[in-house]
């Protein structure tokens, strides 16, 4: 249910209360590449209320979520790229790392069901389907790469929806972590991975590599056998030619936009268009030949994933 124009947007613990917080779609800057940018610059939420009375008086979520999409991938491997790019159709309301999910890793400190999360996401998500199928178009969402662990349980909260995997050879996306860690590996660093791949143990690496050889190596072990007609897998470097087929999987028009591979998808809109610089040949040359045993590891499970699937488009 949209009340006065409002969309749930995040579920938050405050105090003993369980809530949901509520924001005015067109108040967002849907020129940020991100849902955190496009909120306005005020903290508070334009509405609130309690998670118990909003679960009983929201719609069911459907059975079918036939006309959503949703973009999983590995960190740093041009998802966001992916995701503005489909924006410039002007066939979809593109959701890019929302909030919706983050109640499935922390549960709301415990207080809800891994279910009851699963099922509170598939209403958010819902909702914004049925806004954007209001004004015409199809929701896609990009999920932050830590959603590929509860991926299953979405899928099937939100069957129907098509899926796609997009992944990246891993000496750039392990670059791209050293050069810019992100709070989540930080924190992984810090408390101790409890998920660490037997083949790193023993290793002597820098920490934040190795954390991010894990996290992708995990990632590629959950994609490598879930294809199927609503879900595939598109390779970082095969994006410019794969995208027509990537808009048709989506159920939008393959000839509504051309490939853009200039934007800097992750700038902040707000200070300007900012030009995007490729990581110089040398720097990644570098990078390989100081983390060798650890990008050994990672190279073998990307080439066990290649030999696994059928990457399509």
């Amino acid at each position: 249910m949209v009340r006065d124009g409002l969309l749930p947007y995040m579920f938050a613990r405050v105090g003993s209360h369980n809530l949901v917080f509520f924001i005015d779609p067109h108040r967002l800057d849907w020129k940020q590449g991100f849902f955190h940018r496009a909120l306005p610059d005020e903290a508070e939420p334009d509405a609130m209320m309690p998670l118990a009375q909003w679960i009983a008086e929201e719609e069911d979520h459907p059975a079918d979520f036939t006309g959503f999409a949703a973009i999983s991938h590995v960190a740093r491997c041009g998802s966001t790229l992916l995701a503005e790019n489909i924006k410039a159709t002007g066939q979809a309301v593109v959701l890019s790392e929302p909030p919706f999910f983050r109640i499935l890793r922390h549960l709301l400190d415990g207080t809800v069901e891994p279910s009851q999360a699963v099922n509170a996401s598939a209403k958010m998500v819902a909702a914004w389907k049925r806004w954007a199928e209001n004004d015409g178009k199809r929701l896609v969402i990009k999920f932050s790469s830590q959603t590929h662990r509860h991926h299953d349980q979405l899928c099937r909260a939100m069957s129907g929806g098509r899926y796609l995997f997009l992944f990246r050879e891993p000496v750039a996306v392990l670059e791209s972590y050293e050069r810019s860690v992100p709070a989540y590996l930080r924190r992984e660093i810090r408390d101790g991975e409890t998920d660490l791949l037997e083949e790193l143990e023993g290793i002597d690496g820098d920490p934040v590599v190795a954390a991010g050889v894990n996290r992708y190596c995990r990632a590629l072990e959950r994609y490598s056998d879930q294809q199927n007609d609503s879900e595939i897998a598109v390779e970082y470097a095969d994006l410019e030619t794969a995208f027509p087929a990537i808009l048709t999987h989506f159920g939008l028009q393959a000839d509504s936009a051309a490939w853009s591979q200039d934007m800097y998808a992750k700038a902040d809109r707000a200070k300007g268009d900012v030009p995007y610089v490729p990581v110089s040949a040398e720097r990644m040359a570098g990078f390989a030949a100081d983390n060798a045993p650890l990008l050994a590891v990672a190279k073998r499970h990307y080439d066990i994933f290649r030999s696994k699937i059928t990457v399509d488009c």
